[in-house]
């Protein structure tokens, strides 16, 4: 009986490994319980049935079972190996690493244990001993591709990928049309910096496995590294048409899209990694920095708070934050969030520099020369920082140290427009002109539309030199780049009327107008050239009174105004008009000479002239018509010696003023009666000045005194040929 029952149990294990092998799981059971049933101590029965459940995925029941036939048959490796297949699918890796070390110990030379027992080692993070169990699965069955896998993958986790290479390579031999040897074996080249042959290596992974979305966004990421963007983008595309719910292949795509320019496919990729991955802090980072690209900047700003408010520690989003927040020029808010940055990272060049630009724009011009100081300390070869330095020390009027912040920008970038430009400025604020000039010059010749140096060399050319023609080039060259400046238009002006070219001058400043309406500058220069050249007083005093209406505390626009109003006759309204200028700026030398002038040659006014010229000469003791026309009121109060005084101090300052020579003259001769004097004096002013017709008249005069008719009637004659 004992016998029948034994065979019949048997037979019911043989018709559950039948079932078995044809996937009919559920019969399979069916057959080792009825096997069970008749033999309840079967280690062979209890041990297929835990197979059968594990491949139902019932891993509890199955090492129930696993330990039912070991408890039957303790000396069964097979058991032991699979009790641990089944606990390292449950995640219970330490008691299925046990399993697997029994299973050894009844049978070292069982392979599949050494090789499953390396990966439960691994994923338990004890690499080493994983490798170590995972060779000796080499040795003993080295005909297994996945146990070369196996190995090649923890080589890798280890970070010996020339071994790992090696192992794979060795799973390409045994098996090359496995799609995911393939791929691990791209990802070790792309770990190498083999990034060309990566590619090829994915090519083959994905010529095996086409719908491997992790193949096509790998590769991405490697055709991104080769610079190779727009493959790179196609490959992210395929990638997300077969996993769309990838965050990270979003991200990346929409940092090559901004690499590529395509601002808003990059911001919309951003989108479409956040709703998936909304407390990403890096992907908020970059989105921040597609919408600043964008232009977008509040929006930017917003996403870098969020970035930060993730990860709080964040420099470089603080940094970032600062960079918008500086372009909105929002300068306190930068200078905070560069601040915070700083605090984390103490040593970071850029935010120091940065800084340097919110302070300066602030007025803060000491603090943000500090800043770029300590910018320079840690990045001593950054042009930028040396240049911005320069601007800063120039608006502090420290012109030699701003000079030698250009020079040391240009030492390490000589061709560094905008410090040449600066330098430029710098010269031209330390007078040493002709070098401003060079400066201008080699901007010019680096960046041929650069509007401003061509406008600002003009203008030194112009103002300074006396170099007419040239500074005019300089502006209608200006103009092919900047066509709609005010400024160069403006300045056109001044050089056409110093060429003598005044309607061409007031066609200048008409444009100038029609471009800014709201300019001062432009009224003022129009205004001078109708009051002084062109003798269109009523035309002059309208554009003066348009310039007050949009810069009402210029002074030089209030002395201008009483100029056109004297030639009017409005002379109490022109002494009102040097009146303001000189409250808005009392030591304005111009705006006091031109009053004294009024008050001594229009309204006999002489104390008071006086007091006006004395005035001038406390401001500037050098200034030669302050000095003469001093001379001309103290005639009218009759302090004649003083006058001379006077006159004699102007001669001393400027020996070719023809005005001093013929005043001197006149007081020698009509006052003094000093006659051989006088003539000397109208003598030289004839010297420097042969076509006046003034000095041919007093000459005459003071000849007729001394008695020389015939010379006096020629110089008479001379002076009607003048007149």
């Amino acid at each position: 009986m004992s016998e029948n029952i034994n065979s019949d149990a048997e037979s019911f294990v043989q018709q559950g490994l039948e079932s078995n092998q044809a996937k009919n799981y559920e019969e399979a059971l069916a057959s080792y319980d009825r096997a069970i049933e008749l033999k309840p101590d079967d280690a062979n029965a209890w041990y297929n049935r835990a197979i059968t459940l594990s491949n139902l995925g019932r891993l509890n029941e199955a090492v129930a079972n696993y330990d039912r036939a070991i408890e039957l048959q303790p000396d069964d490796a097979t058991a032991w190996y699979n009790r641990g297949n089944a606990l390292d699918d449950l995640g219970r890796l330490e008691e299925a690493l046990a399993s697997y070390n029994h299973a050894i110990e009844l049978n070292s030379d069982l392979a599949f244990a050494w090789h499953n027992r390396g990966i439960a080692l691994r994923n338990l993070g004890r690499l080493e001993e994983a490798l170590a169990s995972c060779e000796r699965a080499t040795k003993l069955a080295p005909e297994f591709d996945f146990i070369w896998h196996n190995h090649g993958y923890t080589l890798h986790l280890l970070g010996r990928l020339q071994e790992a290479i090696a192992s794979y390579n060795r799973v390409i031999e045994l098996k090359p049309d496995d799609a995911t040897v393939w791929l691990n074996h791209s990802n070790v080249l792309t770990n190498l910096g083999r990034l060309e042959e990566a590619v090829v290596s994915y090519n083959r992974a994905l010529e095996l496995k086409p719908d491997d979305a992790n193949a096509w966004y790998n590769r991405g990421n490697v055709l991104n590294d080769l610079g190779r963007l727009n493959e790179a983008v196609a490959n992210y595309d395929r990638a997300l048409e077969l996993k769309p719910d990838d965050a990270t292949a979003w991200f990346k795509r929409g940092n090559v899209l901004n690499d590529l320019g395509r601002l808003e496919e990059a911001v919309v990729s951003y989108n479409r990694a956040l709703e998936l991955k909304p407390n990403d802090a890096n992907i908020w980072f970059n989105h921040g920095i597609g919408l600043k690209n964008l232009g977008r900047l509040e929006e930017a700003v917003a996403s870098y708070e969020r970035a930060i408010k993730l990860k709080p520690n964040d420099a470089s989003a603080w940094f970032n934050r600062g960079n918008a927040l500086l372009k909105l020029k929002c300068d306190e808010e930068a200078i905070a969030s560069y601040d915070r940055s700083i605090e984390l990272k103490p040593d970071d060049a850029t935010v120091w520099h940065n800084r340097g630009i919110a302070l300066k724009n602030l007025g803060r011009l000491k603090e943000a020369v500090a800043s770029y100081d300590r910018s320079i300390e840690l990045k001593s070869d950054d042009a930028s920082a040396w240049h911005n330095r320069g601007i800063a020390l120039n608006d502090l009027k420290r012109h030699e140290e701003a000079l030698a912040s250009c020079d040391r920008a240009l030492e390490i970038n000589p061709n560094y427009v905008e410090a040449w430009f600066e330098r430029g400025k710098t010269l031209d604020n330390l007078n040493r002109l002709e070098e401003a000039v060079t400066s201008y010059e080699r901007v010019i010749k680096l960046q041929p539309d650069h509007a401003l140096a061509l406008l600002y060399q003009g203008a030194l050319l112009c103002d300074y030199l006396q170099r007419y023609e040239e500074a005019l080039t300089n502006f209608n060259q200006a103009l092919k780049f900047a066509p709609e400046n005010p400024n160069v238009w403006v300045n056109r002006g001044v050089a056409l009327i110093n060429l003598n070219r005044l309607e061409e001058a007031v066609a200048s400043y008409k444009r100038a107008l029609e471009l800014q309406p709201k300019n001062p500058h432009a009224w003022l220069s129009q205004g001078a050239l109708l009051c002084d050249y062109l003798q269109r007083y009523e035309e002059a005093l309208t554009n003066f009174n348009q310039a007050l209406k949009f810069a009402p505390e210029n002074p030089n626009v209030w002395v201008n105004r009483g100029v056109a109003l004297i030639n009017l006759n409005r002379l109490e309204e022109a002494v009102a008009s040097y009146k303001r200028a000189l409250e808005l700026q009392p030591k304005n030398p111009h705006a006091w000479l031109s009053q004294g002038a009024l008050l001594c040659d229009y309204l006999q006014r002489y104390e008071e002239a006086l007091t006006s010229f004395e005035r001038v000469i406390e401001l500037q003791p050098n200034n030669v018509n302050a000095w003469v026309n001093r001379g001309v009121a103290l005639i009218n109060l009759d302090r004649l010696e003083a006058a001379l005084a006077s006159y004699d101090r102007a001669l001393e300052l400027q020996p070719n003023n023809v005005n001093a020579w013929l005043n001197k003259g006149a007081l020698l001769c009509d006052r003094l009666q000093r006659y051989e004097e006088a003539l000397t004096n109208f003598e030289r002013a004839i010297e420097l000045q042969p076509n006046n017709a003034l000095v041919w008249y007093n000459r005459a005069i003071v000849l007729d005194n001394l008695g020389r008719e015939e010379e006096a009637a020629a110089s008479y004659d001379r002076y009607l040929k003048l007149s």
